[in-house]
């Protein structure tokens, strides 16, 4: 697969990763309450701004009751941390458990929520990293686990039973034809949507009326967890990014605004600037400012998994476990910089009564690792070369124009390969037959190349099947998509042991072999 540049009016030079990546979980350690976060966060608590008996009810209990001695400090991202403190005197619901969550940035306090679980048995921080960064991790989790504002409104809700959802609850505007965008007199109409989710992958939905807030209410902000009338990391109106002003190129910046909504930066060396390269958008904010997020928002909760193309270019995926919205650049892979025209003609020097031999090629994104997309918008290529005499063709398979996550076939062609950079490669003899069946399947090759289905690594496990030649097919998952893909499969070639074949393995990576050889 080879990755062209997306056609956007900034007209950068680069393609951006769509696949969601952040920083590996760091406890960094337990602060005891002479810590500096303890009066960070006790000022914190103190300027939050409660609007009803119940509010102030929540703040009181969490001044009380935070354990400060608790606190645990995590990476999220380059410039933010997340501080994880128990909150035992807080109750919500029915919850045996809730911990207070402060993000940080730059020494502030940005935002905060409070999640409570039923289940005491596990490693809960570890549970909530995963939802912050959108990539839940259930394992075997058993119970239910719940979001709310630092005043102890629910945002979502999930029931879980042995990893599987069984039930999401998120907070939602419900649109009908009576109203205005979802608003009837500036006002919107908010409801808990619960979907459950069978065994045999149907759903239902029930929804619960919960209140209706109107413009210039301050709970309209409160419902996107945002303190109202202005306040340290508060919300409303517009939130002023800074973004570095040196940088080296791949670099990467991220800023989570108090409402929540995440967006990360690279800096383009080329063009000597920052682009957008992943939004992650919490429901209750693409509900709670429709104007702006009409294309994610509908009558009835997403579903998880549910595309969507943004009129900003970017592709939209709903994860159902965190209730976010992901969106990012989605990656192009193009054609070859030379197709073959006329296969039989490219490859019939070989004499097919000789066995020759046979070398499969991976260029991965990340060399030594399965990540399908790399961080700078390489997505690898899988090829193979057959040398026989003095003859080499070097060939890989590729689509003729462009295909992407949201338009993944297009005509395939064969291109060559000759002079590729690799990152690992086999080497094995194959017999005269062997050779016949991979020339018979790449002159007969499939005619629609599909991102997911029918890539370069399909056929050069296919072409190989062809011959006997069994391959290892293990998939992997990208946004918007997933299949086998070039950083698995040169994974799995670094430990590739087929039966009755002597192979040469070069795991250091190197230049693939220029075509050779002519005939009559």
């Amino acid at each position: 697969m080879r990755v062209y540049l997306l056609r956007r009016a900034t007209a950068l030079l680069i393609l951006l990763t769509v696949v969601i990546s952040c920083e590996n979980e760091t406890q960094i350690e337990r602060h005891p309450s002479q810590s500096p976060y303890a009066d960070v966060i006790r000022s914190y608590v103190d300027q939050l701004a409660p609007n009803t008996a119940v509010d102030g009810q929540i703040i009181s209990d969490l001044k009380i009751s935070l354990d400060y001695t608790s606190i645990q400090q995590y990476h999220l991202t380059s410039n933010e941390e997340l501080l994880i403190a128990e909150a035992p005197g807080i109750k919500l619901e029915e919850e045996l458990k809730t911990k207070a969550l402060l993000f940080i940035q730059h020494g502030e306090i940005v935002r905060a929520n409070l999640v409570s679980f039923t289940n005491r048995q596990v490693d809960q921080n570890h549970i909530i990293l995963s939802i912050a960064k959108a990539q839940f991790e259930p394992e075997n989790y058993s119970g239910k686990i719940s979001y709310y504002t630092i005043y102890g409104d629910l945002l979502f809700s999930n029931l879980i039973e042995n990893g599987e959802l069984v039930s999401n609850t998120i907070l939602q505007a419900k649109r009908n034809s009576g109203k205005n965008n979802g608003r009837t007199q500036a006002c919107i109409d908010w409801y808990l949507i619960t979907t459950y989710h069978y065994a045999n992958g149907n759903t239902t939905s029930s929804e619960q009326y919960i209140k209706t807030t109107c413009d210039g209410d301050c709970q309209t902000s409160r419902t996107a967890g945002i303190q109202c009338d202005g306040g340290t990391g508060t919300g409303g109106g517009s939130y002023n990014i800074t973004l570095p002003a040196t940088a080296r190129d791949g670099d990467t910046y991220t800023v989570t605004e108090p409402n929540g909504k995440t967006t990360t930066w690279m800096f383009v060396a080329a063009s000597n600037s920052w682009t957008i390269t992943l939004i992650v958008l919490p429901e209750v904010v693409v509900q709670s400012d429709y104007a702006t997020y009409s294309y994610l928002s509908s009558d009835g909760p997403a579903l998880d998994g549910s595309l969507v193309v943004g009129p900003d270019g970017f592709l939209y995926v709903y994860d159902a476990w965190s209730a976010t919205w992901q969106g990012a650049l989605p990656y192009e892979v193009g054609g070859p910089a030379r197709r073959i025209t006329d296969r039989p003609a490219h490859l019939r020097c070989f004499n097919r009564s000789q066995g020759a031999t046979l070398t499969i090629f991976a260029d991965q994104p990340v060399a030594g690792h399965d990540d399908p997309i790399s961080g700078v918008s390489d997505v690898g290529h899988a090829w193979i070369s057959i040398s026989q005499g003095g003859i080499t063709r070097t060939f890989g398979y590729y689509p003729t124009g462009i295909v992407h996550p949201y338009s993944p076939t297009d005509v395939a062609t064969l291109g060559i390969d000759a002079g590729h950079s690799f990152d690992v490669s086999v080497q094995i003899q194959i017999t005269a037959s062997e050779l016949s069946q991979i020339l018979n399947y790449a002159i007969n090759m499939p005619a629609t190349y599909n991102l997911d289905i029918n890539n370069c690594v399909n056929f050069v496990v296919e072409s190989c099947g062809a011959a006997g030649i069994a391959l290892p097919e293990n998939t992997g998952t990208w946004l918007g998509g997933g299949g086998l893909n070039p950083g698995r499969f040169g994974q799995d070639l670094r430990n590739l042991n087929l039966p009755n074949k002597t192979e040469t393995h070069d795991n250091d990576g190197g230049t693939a072999p220029q075509d050779s050889g002519s005939c009559q």
